[in-house]
């Protein structure tokens, strides 16, 4: 099971974190801007789909990497 932290920085910036303990029980985190909390919730349910492991194809810090094709990988692990 997932769940977002709300994380204050020490220069007054908030984000959020989505958190999750792996297969392992060792703690995951990926952090999103507070402006971009839909998209933690996004990842959140993503992590929660794929049984508490790392999206496929998903790139701690950046995210899905852009599509040449005109297909986003996003959109692909969305439909998949």
């Amino acid at each position: 099971m997932a769940w977002i932290r709300r994380r204050t920085r020490s220069d007054g910036l908030v984000s959020v974190a989505v958190q999750w303990r792996d297969a392992r029980g060792k703690l995951q985190s990926e952090t999103f801007r507070e402006a971009d909390k839909a998209a933690a919730v996004e990842f959140l349910r993503l992590v929660e789909g794929c049984g508490g492991d790392w999206p496929p194809l998903w790139i701690k810090g950046q995210g899905f990497p852009t599509a040449v094709s005109g297909v986003t990988v996003r959109a692909a692990a969305l439909a998949w």
